[in-house]
């Protein structure tokens, strides 16, 4: 298995600046801001909170998680037993992918894709099954449908897309909804962008009602949050057990202060410039 090709990538880059030579590097997905004043100052004062968290998460952390995405997307069924916090969006994906995947099962990717999906699938011992997206970038439900067997276990759907930066059509995830509907097919929504759009009209994936959905979200991209390594899975708490299970074996908790930056930004009233659903409708 290759590493993955925009870290290596960033490294390179960053390696020829340090050498001195001018370098714009376009690699790696992160905001040109650094970590807000305020999270890092919120992170200093508890740096004497220092033990080990429920493998889940600070029970705070989960509840604003659970209160926020609530809020954001308009779901009533989403609790803070629901949540699971992860170091990075990239755990939360691939612990969702072992809840789900056994060797053999098959899970349809979109494609142009982000470069880590593949292999992800691949390390579960799942099967990728790639589907082109339309010409304008957009769900094509019935290629995804032409392409659905009985080994079909997962879609993941990520919009904002990476790396086209399309924002998937309303009609397209509602018409992906109907195409799955009695399945027992999980739509897999990594909504790491949802946060950086300002386009009117944005439709969110979860907002679709999918009957099986997991949300994988994080703060590196919406709070630049990158290397302090934050995110979690939202899901149907049987699926949330399994996940936090999976994570008491392969990493225990998220790092404590990196918990502490993500409930910062939570917390705080007066938050950066991102539109919430209700106002881009």
């Amino acid at each position: 298995m290759n590493e993955s090709a925009t870290l290596a990538l960033n490294a390179r880059a960053k390696q020829l600046a340090a050498e001195g030579k001018t370098i714009y590097n376009l690699t790696a997905g992160e905001l040109a801001t650094d970590t807000p004043e305020y999270i890092q100052q919120a992170v200093a004062r508890t740096l004497s909170q220092n033990k080990y968290t429920p493998v889940a998460g600070l029970p705070e952390l989960r509840q604003e998680i659970a209160r926020e995405t609530k809020s954001f997307y308009g779901l009533d069924w989403i609790e803070s037993t629901n949540v699971v916090v992860t170091g990075g969006a990239k755990p939360a994906l691939y612990a969702t992918l072992l809840a789900l995947i056994n060797p053999g099962d098959e899970v349809i990717v979109p494609t142009p894709s982000w470069v880590s999906y593949n292999h992800l699938i691949e390390l579960v011992g799942g099967i990728v099954i790639e589907v082109p997206l339309t010409e304008s970038f957009d769900l094509d439900h019935d290629a995804i449908a032409a392409q659905m067997s009985s080994r079909t276990r997962a879609v993941i759907v990520n919009s904002p897309h990476n790396p086209t930066g399309a924002v998937f059509s309303k009609t397209a995830l509602s018409q992906l909804a109907v195409v799955l509907r009695g399945s027992n097919i999980t739509v897999i929504a990594d909504d790491i962008y949802a946060k950086l759009v300002y386009d009117r009209g944005f439709t969110p994936t979860p907002t679709c009602r999918f009957e099986k959905l997991v949300i994988i979200n994080g703060f590196s991209k919406s709070q630049a949050l990158t290397g302090w390594r934050i995110g979690y899975a939202i899901a149907d708490k049987t699926i949330a057990d399994a996940i936090a299970s999976l994570l008491s074996h392969m990493t225990g908790n998220a790092s404590v202060p990196s918990q502490q930056a993500a409930l910062a930004a939570l917390k705080r009233d007066d938050k950066p410039p991102i539109e919430t659903i209700e106002a881009l409708k």
